[in-house]
């Protein structure tokens, strides 16, 4: 049993949902309480409150917000949990702004590692004086494998320093949080999310590690490529920590000689990776090969056509998209469909059918 996460569930229904049971049962303190509109519910030691949007159709949206603002919040964190259409109601009357909302039908570890990140952060004793701000108990769907990118990309960088050994078992772990995530919640929202972050390195890695992601989801790769592909991903610019930090972090356009150091971050990264027992081999192509073009103009082995593989493809369009997206000291970012217009016109370089098949997302981030 995970120690200090106690979930209450509510619903009008008289026993725990099946999918519920599935997700705590073992594994966390789950009581469920029957709820009738305008009774008390007594929420005594839970950590987490979910409600379950699918079994509380009799309650009207005034209804919800009067058990939310008076029994819930802020004094714990909240999730609604339902189909698709019960998330429409709640959106309509502006309810989301108390808590997240998880889509049925839910992976178990997605809700579990929710659940987990809320229980661990400080929570309010008494629900604010009147007139006062009180706590807003939001999460972002993402936060829980967001959190945990960060602490991946940070092992990551120490790891290509010669500070620490690599945890594959964590970044593994990571990705498939990342891509049930992403699966779940979408890449909208991940995109929104890590464009607030304050360190542009990792802004950059966990922006192509979600649209990477993002985009094999839409190509429907098998769940062994997805792992390839976040893990690919993570890893692709840590060569970028042998570099200078005034070459990294210059606002304006590099030098020849600063160039062509930044052209080796590939090989840097590649070089440390390989030298790591069960790293699959498609996983160094993608970090060597991350910014070869089909017509052999890329770097840093000047690749053509056949000798680049759909993996670095479909990371090349990710790491563009998110190089063309992202706030630049020297540059405003674009929009998504700005994007790729961009990558549009670069025929010859990028695969054309992948960049087709995946520009219908640009309206999304």
């Amino acid at each position: 049993m995970i120690s200090g996460v106690h979930v209450v569930v509510l619903g009008e229904n008289e026993h725990l949902p099946e999918d519920f049971r599935r997700a705590f049962t073992g594994l966390v303190s789950v009581r469920h309480m029957r709820i009738k509109a305008h009774e008390a519910v007594d929420i005594g030691n839970g950590t987490v409150v979910i409600i379950d949007a699918d079994r509380a159709a009799s309650f009207s949206p005034d209804e919800i917000e009067d058990l939310v603002q008076n029994q819930i919040r802020p004094v714990r964190p909240l999730i609604f949990v339902g189909q698709a259409k019960s998330r429409t109601p709640l959106a309509a009357h502006n309810l989301l702004r108390f808590g997240t909302f998880m889509c049925r039908p839910f992976s178990t570890g997605s809700l579990l590692d929710i659940v987990q990140f809320l229980s661990s952060q400080p929570r309010a004793v008494e629900p604010a004086p009147a007139g006062k701000a009180s706590r807003t108990w939001i999460v972002d769907e993402h936060a829980p494998a967001m959190s945990a990118g960060e602490n991946v990309l940070a092992d990551l960088f120490s790891f290509a320093k010669g500070q620490s050994r690599l945890n594959q078992p964590d970044l593994i772990k990571t990705g498939d949080l990342l891509i049930g995530s992403l699966a779940e919640s979408g890449l909208n929202s991940w995109v929104h999310g890590v464009r607030q972050h304050h360190d542009r390195t990792y802004q950059h890695c966990l922006l192509v590690v979600g649209l990477a992601v993002g985009f094999a989801l839409k190509l429907q790769f098998r769940q062994s490529d997805l792992r390839l592909v976040a893990k690919g991903a993570f890893l692709h610019d840590i060569g970028k920590v042998r570099l200078p930090l005034d070459i990294l972090d210059k606002p304006g356009k590099l030098t020849d000689a600063e160039s062509a150091m930044m052209r080796m971050h590939p090989v840097y990264g590649e070089e440390a990776m390989r030298l790591e027992a069960g790293v699959e081999p498609e996983v160094l192509r993608v970090m060597r090969s991350h910014h070869e073009f089909l017509d052999g103009s890329g770097y840093p082995d000047g690749l053509m056509g056949e000798h680049i593989d759909d993996l670095v493809r479909l990371t090349t369009i990710a790491d563009m998209v998110a190089a063309l997206i992202e706030q630049r000291p020297y540059k405003a970012p674009l929009s998504g469909e700005e994007a790729f217009e961009v990558l549009a016109d670069m025929h010859g370089k990028l695969d054309m059918p992948i960049l087709k098949a995946l520009a219908p997302l640009g309206r999304l981030i």
